[in-house]
């Protein structure tokens, strides 16, 4: 899963409450997916995890990064322009 902040978090800890066995868990800030891959492990004892980052951490810092809150909406630049009015 990509992701470990609230929302990851919790997907995460529903995943191994249906049974998972083995979780990938990839953040752009790596002690967080460690701490998310610990605490996963301690909720399900023999339950493999990996923490890691996506891509190269150099990747993932400064303006060019990745978006990584859901809950700030997200415009792609096709949508600055507003859609030509069909209805009067």
């Amino acid at each position: 899963m990509i992701g470990a902040g609230g929302a990851g978090k919790a997907v995460a800890f529903g995943l191994v409450a249906l049974g998972q066995t083995e979780s990938r868990i990839a953040d752009r800030d790596l002690p967080t997916a460690q701490a998310l891959a610990a605490a996963l492990v301690a909720a399900r004892p023999g339950l493999v995890a990996h923490a890691g980052t996506p891509l190269p951490r150099a990747s993932l810092t400064g303006p060019n990064g990745c978006l990584t809150r859901s809950t700030r909406p997200l415009t792609p630049s096709f949508c600055k322009t507003p859609p030509p009015r069909v209805c009067k």
